[in-house]
C-alpha cells in the first residue's frame, strides 16, 4: 500500500489546488454539478478532496477508482492491461465483493442516479482501505462527517447479500401428483433472473417468480442466472491510477429435481377358492373432501369419483387419483355371487401411491331337499341310492335316503344339476331316467324335489294253475342252456 499513500498525497495536492490534468486518451475526470466532497483520515492526518467522477473517454461509461484519494496521473493513461489483483494483495473474496459492488452500483436496473455511483465508490474504497484509515463524505471541502447516500448503500448491500440468492426451491427435490400441475412460487423473488438451460421433455412454463411443470417423467431442471455484459475489468499502472470498469458477474447455476408420482388403486376380486370373479362392479367414493394442488375442491365428501367392473382376471385399476381418502363400495355382482355390503376405505398419497386390495365374494348357494316316495301311497322310501352331478358332470353327492326317504344338501352353488337313481328299495322298479333341475338366484330355498318309484307288479303263480305249461317252459329253458 506504499504506492497508495504516495499517490494519495500527490493526488490530494492536485485536488486541493484544482490543477489536475486528466488523461486524454482513455479515461478522464469529469465534473458533476451536484458533486460531493470527502475526507480521508490516515493515521493522524486528514486529507480533504473534491469528488471527481471518472469516465471512459470512448464509451462515456463511468468507472470506479480502486484506491481512495488517488487522482488520474497528469500523464496520459496509456499503460493499460487486465488487472493483476495480486499486485495489491487483494483476496479472492475482496475481488468478488468489488465486482458485485460495481455491478449493483450505478447503472444496475433502476440505479440511474449519480447517488448510486457515489455510494458504490465509497463502498469500494472502504473495502480496500488500509487498516487504521477512515473515510467519509463531507458537507463541504474539509467539513465534518455527513451521512450521505444511505438508502443507496443499503440497496447495493442488500443486492450483494442476495447474490448468489437462489430460488427458494433451488437444489431441491420436489414430488407431485401428476394429475395436477406442479406450481412452484419462488419466495426469494429471484427466479425471473434465471433461465432454464436444460430440462426433460416435460413441459415447463416460467413466468416471473413461478414455474409450472407438467409431465409424467422424472426430470432434472437446470436454472442459470445470467448476467448481461462483458466481464468486469481492472486496470493497473505501476505509478498511476488503479481503475475498475463495471462488468458482468460470473453466471452460476442451480438445479431442481422433479419426480411426479401417480396414485392408483388395484382391486382383485376372488371367490373362496381364490378364483378371479369377472363382472363385479364397484363405485369409488370420496370419503372426505378432495382438493387438487391449487386447493380447489374436486370432489365433495361422499361424492362418487369413478365406477368400474372387474375384468377376466377379476381386476380393476382406478388410476390418476388425487391425494385423499376414498371408500370402495360394491354395487353389483354376477347372479351367482352375493353383493358385499362392507365398504373398504383407504388413503392414497405420496407415501401410499399404489394401493392394492384383494376382496372375496361368496357365491349364492341354495339348499335342496330330495323326497323319495311310493308313487301311489306317497310313503317314504328309505335306502334309495342317488348320485348328483354338477354342470361339469362331476359327482358332488353319492348316498342314500334316510328313514324318512329324504336327502338334504346345503350350499349348492347356482347352476344346473343331474340326479341319477342308482339303487332302489326291494320291490320297486329302478328309475333309470335322470332328473334335471336348475338352481337360480330366485329359486326357493330349500328347493324341494320329489321323485317317486313304482312297485314291481305281482306275477300270477302259473305253476299251480297251469302245471303242464309250466313244465313246458322249464324244459325249453333247460334245452336253451
Amino acid at each position: 500500500m506504499k504506492k497508495i499513500l504516495n499517490i494519495l498525497l500527490l493526488g490530494g495536492v492536485f485536488f486541493f489546488l484544482k490543477e489536475i490534468v486528466y488523461a486524454k486518451n482513455t479515461f478522464e475526470l469529469t465534473t458533476d454539478p451536484n458533486g460531493v466532497t470527502y475526507m480521508i483520515y490516515a493515521g493522524h492526518t486528514e486529507y480533504p478532496f473534491d469528488f471527481k467522477p471518472i469516465k471512459d473517454v470512448e464509451t462515456k461509461e463511468l468507472v470506479y477508482c480502486l484506491e481512495p484519494g488517488i487522482a488520474l496521473s497528469s500523464e496520459e493513461y496509456e499503460e493499460l492491461s487486465e488487472w493483476e489483483y495480486q499486485k495489491v494483495k487483494l483476496t479472492k473474496e475482496q475481488k468478488d465483493y468489488l465486482t458485485k459492488v460495481a455491478y449493483y452500483g450505478y447503472g444496475y436496473k433502476n440505479h440511474t442516479s449519480m447517488n448510486y455511483y457515489y455510494a458504490a465508490q465509497l463502498l469500494i474504497w472502504e473495502s480496500v482501505m488500509p487498516e487504521g484509515w477512515d473515510m467519509y463524505y463531507t458537507e463541504y471541502l474539509g467539513g465534518p462527517k455527513k451521512e450521505c447516500f444511505l438508502e443507496e448503500r443499503e440497496e447495493i448491500l442488500n443486492l450483494i447479500g442476495e447474490d448468489p440468492l437462489f430460488p427458494d426451491f433451488g437444489n431441491q427435490k420436489r414430488t407431485w401428483n401428476q394429475v395436477d400441475k406442479l406450481k412452484l412460487t419462488d419466495l426469494n423473488h429471484v427466479l425471473e433472473n434465471y433461465k432454464i438451460t436444460t430440462q426433460s421433455s416435460d413441459k415447463i412454463i416460467q413466468n416471473k417468480d413461478e414455474l409450472e411443470i407438467t409431465g409424467t417423467e422424472k426430470a432434472q431442471i437446470e436454472l442459470e442466472k445470467i448476467y448481461e455484459g462483458a466481464p468486469l475489468k481492472f486496470y493497473y499502472r505501476e505509478r498511476g491510477q488503479d481503475l475498475m470498469k463495471k462488468g458482468s458477474l460470473e453466471s452460476f447455476r442451480t438445479s431442481l429435481e422433479v419426480s411426479p408420482y401417480e396414485l392408483s388403486l388395484e382391486v382383485l376380486k376372488q371367490d373362496e377358492k381364490q378364483n378371479p370373479i369377472k363382472g363385479v362392479t364397484f363405485a369409488l367414493i370420496a370419503q372426505k373432501e378432495i382438493k387438487n394442488g391449487d386447493g380447489i375442491t374436486i370432489y365433495n365428501a361422499n361424492e362418487r369419483v369413478k365406477s368400474a367392473t372387474t375384468n377376466e382376471q377379476g381386476k380393476i385399476i382406478f388410476d390418476h387419483l388425487w391425494d385423499g381418502s376414498y371408500c370402495l363400495i360394491e354395487t353389483d355382482a354376477p347372479d351367482d355371487y352375493l353383493v358385499s355390503k362392507t365398504p373398504h376405505c383407504f388413503e392414497v398419497n405420496e407415501q401410499h401411491q399404489k394401493e392394492k386390495i384383494t376382496l372375496e365374494n361368496k357365491r349364492v348357494t341354495k339348499k335342496i331337499k330330495l323326497l323319495k316316495e311310493d308313487e301311489e301311497t306317497k310313503q317314504p322310501l328309505k335306502n334309495v341310492r342317488f348320485k348328483i352331478y354338477d354342470e361339469q358332470k362331476k359327482c358332488i353327492f353319492d348316498g342314500y335316503t334316510n328313514e324318512e326317504g329324504i336327502i338334504e344338501l346345503e350350499d349348492l352353488p347356482l347352476g344346473n344339476y343331474t340326479i341319477s337313481e342308482v339303487e332302489t328299495m326291494e320291490g320297486y322298479i329302478l328309475e333309470t331316467k335322470p332328473y334335471y333341475f336348475e338352481l337360480k338366484k330366485d329359486t326357493t330355498d330349500p328347493f324341494v324335489i320329489t321323485i317317486t318309484n313304482k312297485k314291481i307288479p305281482e306275477v300270477p303263480n302259473t305253476e299251480e294253475n297251469f302245471p303242464t305249461l309250466t313244465m313246458y317252459y322249464q324244459r325249453r329253458k333247460k334245452e336253451q342252456e
